[in-house]
This record gives structure tokens, C-alpha cells and sequence, in this order.
């Protein structure tokens, strides 16, 4: 009797305490992750900017960026 209550309690535990620890524990490192990549990484958040005199003056250079977008 004694084992079936301290795995029900084990179980109860679990669900209330260790899974939504670990869920909010997942999305602050994810968080974390996504801090140091735009720190250490800012050429993957910068965008590429087309002005509309770039577009008018220089279509060649306007051709490439869209090319690349």
C-alpha cells in the first residue's frame, strides 16, 4: 500500500512541478539562444534595404537584390 500512494504522489509531483519547470526553463534558454545569436550573429537579423532611387537610378544593383530576396 505504501508504494502505490508514494508513486501516485511521485506522479503528481511531477505533473505539477518538474514538467511546467522544465517548459518554462526550455523557453528561457531558447531565449537565451536567440539573445546571443542576434549579439554574436548580427548578419542574420540585418535586412536588405532597397531605395526607390536605388530601384530608378541603378536597376542592375535592383536586380540583384531582388534576385537574392
Amino acid at each position: 500500500m505504501f508504494k502505490k500512494f508514494t508513486a501516485k504522489v511521485v506522479i503528481i509531483v511531477q505533473s505539477i512541478l518538474i514538467y511546467p519547470l522544465l517548459f518554462f526553463l526550455y523557453i528561457i534558454g531558447f531565449g537565451i539562444t536567440m539573445l546571443f545569436t542576434r549579439i554574436f550573429v548580427p548578419s542574420l537579423y540585418r535586412r536588405k534595404k532597397i531605395s526607390s532611387d536605388t530601384f530608378w537610378d541603378e536597376p542592375e544593383k535592383t536586380k540583384g537584390l531582388l534576385e537574392e530576396l
